[in-house]
């Protein structure tokens, strides 16, 4: 008579993607506080409009971004013949951010429509320090770098999810 014993190795497929998912979305919104810090590094301070449409992001990765103004706001008309109030509270209205995940792809989304901003970020505007700003470029870059960097960190152990079976062969 002959009796085989096999030892196989059993991995607990769905506490991993568990936690894979926790530690990606982790990845990500510490990737995204890079693209704030970094994006912020290229946005001269006037009226701190510009620099507020970066504000509720902020908030909602738990960080505390001060933005003060260098001049009081001031009333001027924009391309639609609106009057607005140019300052830093009223920035923060003119943004939009969203994270979300599909089949283990993670995204990140910010924008703007704060038409200031689009103006000194693309274009060389007269009398506007350092335009064009480039900020939304040098965030990107600080996002992928951030994430090229630490990803390995952010990987589990599959050790934790593997348990082996006993299999007898008889």
């Amino acid at each position: 008579m002959f009796t085989g014993v096999l030892v196989s190795p059993h991995i607990d497929d769905k506490g991993y993607k568990k936690e894979l998912d926790t530690e990606m979305q982790l990845l990500l919104r510490d990737a995204a506080k890079e693209f704030v810090r970094a994006t912020l590094t290229k946005i001269p301070v006037q009226t701190g409009m510009a620099a507020s449409t970066l504000k509720p992001l902020g908030r909602h990765l738990g960080m505390l971004l001060k933005v003060s103004a260098n001049r009081p706001p001031r009333k001027v008309k924009n391309p639609s013949a609106k009057n607005y109030n140019k300052s830093a509270a009223r920035g923060e209205a003119f943004q939009r951010f969203e994270f979300f995940e599909t089949h283990f792809r993670y995204t990140f989304v910010f924008s703007t429509t704060l038409y200031h901003y689009y103006l000194n970020e693309l274009l060389s505007i007269q009398n506007v320090a350092s335009s064009p700003w480039g900020s939304l470029k040098v965030g990107s870059e600080a996002f992928f770098t951030y994430v090229n960097d630490n990803y390995k960190k952010y990987i589990p152990s599959l050790k934790p999810f593997i348990s082996t079976r006993k299999i007898r062969i008889k």
